[in-house]
């Protein structure tokens, strides 16, 4: 008889963690979300026990919320506290402590077919549509708060300064689980908690214009865009979005550049050069012929001592080649001061 009252008893003392650590959401990996943050889907109706979150008193619809308050779609988290579950929200590696949620806009592509294009609304993506604080007007909000508030209304994916994948997902969220209107939370249930903001160079460096860590858009296709709403009779407003490519920076008018004397100068002595090697190989090639065919060549007559006169060409007949002999003209047979004229040019365009 005992028994049959204590085992209910054990059986529900074992259940309640299970249910306590169930009813748990987190917003990222090991922090808590708000108190009121709630599956969205009975423990029974999981494939493996996790559920994406929603605010109590809110609705959920696939794989995200409705704040009928405030209008806005919204990813929040899940009760993985490892949040690696595939019902966890991406939110594109955004900075969580600016914002434990996401607002979500519908990039509306006519080609896309069923699945759309949902971007992240977030404060390292909403550009000059995000929220001012509410006792300064003219200061923008760095930081979300843990409960969902108003945004400014964004119509079109390309007003947003980033377009960070949140999901694909189709035009109409349905409604699809609930938490419930009002809940009180058990006494040991945590508090949420934020982590420290990255620094400047993390936030603008984390993640490309189009990917997230799971998804990533075609860099070479074009983005229509439309205004989200939860109904399946959502406006859309579309317009082309094409993705920016990375392309070298041109040089401006202060690079460094050579001036035209440094070019000529440059071009006049690689001449002279070029033609001194010329003359050398052809003082090498001349002393190699000239031992084939056994004579001697003087060592002083590479030097600059030759009787320097004016050029003279050959004389033709001279060194003409008959059809009927297989005589070549000799070395020595050339006019003594050809040499002198090959020396005084590549002498002339050194000094040049």
């Amino acid at each position: 008889m005992v028994g049959s009252y204590l085992f209910p008893w054990l059986f529900l003392s074992l259940l309640s963690p299970v249910l306590a650590d169930y009813d748990q959401c987190y917003y990222d990996a090991g922090l808590a979300g708000p108190r009121e943050l709630l599956p969205c889907l009975p423990a029974n109706e999981t494939d493996n026990g996790v559920s994406w979150c929603c605010m109590a008193g809110q609705f959920c619809v696939n794989q995200a919320c409705y704040d009928g308050k405030s209008g806005v779609t919204y990813q929040y988290g899940c009760n993985d506290p490892t949040y690696k579950d595939k019902n966890c929200p991406v939110k594109g590696g955004l900075d969580r402590a600016k914002s434990p949620w996401i607002g979500l806009v519908q990039c509306n592509n006519a080609n896309e077919g069923e699945l759309k294009f949902w971007a992240s609304n977030h404060p390292d993506t909403c550009g000059e549509n995000c929220p001012t604080e509410p006792d300064q007007p003219q200061v923008t909000q760095s930081v979300w708060p843990f409960e969902i508030q108003p945004l400014p209304p964004i119509s079109d994916c390309k007003d947003l300064g980033k377009r960070v994948l949140a999901m694909y997902a189709p035009s109409a969220l349905g409604s699809t689980g609930g938490v419930p209107a009002t809940y009180t939370p058990p006494p040991g249930k945590p508090s949420p908690t934020r982590p420290p903001l990255r620094s400047s160079y993390a936030t603008t460096t984390s993640i490309p214009v189009t990917q997230s860590a799971s998804q990533v858009v075609s860099s070479g296709s074009s983005i229509s865009t439309s205004s989200a709403t939860p109904s399946a009779t959502s406006s859309a407003t579309s317009s082309t979005a094409s993705v920016a490519t990375n392309a070298p920076a041109a040089l401006g008018p202060s690079s460094p550049a050579l001036g035209n004397g440094a070019i000529a100068g440059i071009a006049v002595s690689s001449t002279a050069v070029a033609f001194s090697a010329l003359f050398a190989i052809f003082i090498l090639l001349r002393r190699r012929l000239a031992r084939k065919r056994g004579i001697k060549i003087v060592a002083n007559e590479t030097e600059h001592d030759w009787p320097a006169g004016p050029a003279e060409l050959p004389d033709d007949d001279k060194h003409t080649i008959s059809p009927e002999s297989n005589e070549h003209p000799k070395i020595n047979e050339l006019p003594e001061n050809t040499d002198s004229y090959i020396l005084l040019f590549a002498t002339s365009v050194d000094a040049g």
